[in-house]
């Protein structure tokens, strides 16, 4: 039998939930054989994603240090987790995207 693949993921330690800015929170995460593909959420479209153990509801996480990034696609920027001029993240490596480009790169996520 051969060793199991190792999964990581990586969240920032400022990264805390919206509703109440805590870290007490958990990510709903589950591997699709079939697409050999890890994906965010209940199910593989984002659905029951993360909960807020304090507040007891579904909820969404931002950064607490509000720090701006650029979309790696057209460097527009900067942008941000939630709110106006938001990014969307890449499923796969996380980088920012603003809308238009992730539009293009994800076209699933909009269908």
């Amino acid at each position: 039998m051969s060793e199991p693949r190792k999964i990581e993921l990586f969240i920032s330690e400022n990264t805390v939930t919206k509703c109440c800015e805590t870290d007490q929170f958990h990510m709903n995460m589950f591997w699709h054989n079939g697409q050999k593909k890890l994906f965010q959420g209940g199910d593989e479209y984002g659905n029951n994603e993360i909960w807020c153990h304090n507040c007891e509801s579904e909820t969404h996480l931002i950064d607490k240090e509000g720090v701006s990034k650029n979309c790696v696609d057209c460097g527009k920027g900067p942008l941000v987790f939630e709110g106006q001029d938001e990014y969307e993240p890449d499923p796969e490596t996380g980088d920012p995207r603003c809308f238009s480009c992730d539009l293009k790169a994800n076209p699933e996520r909009y269908a």
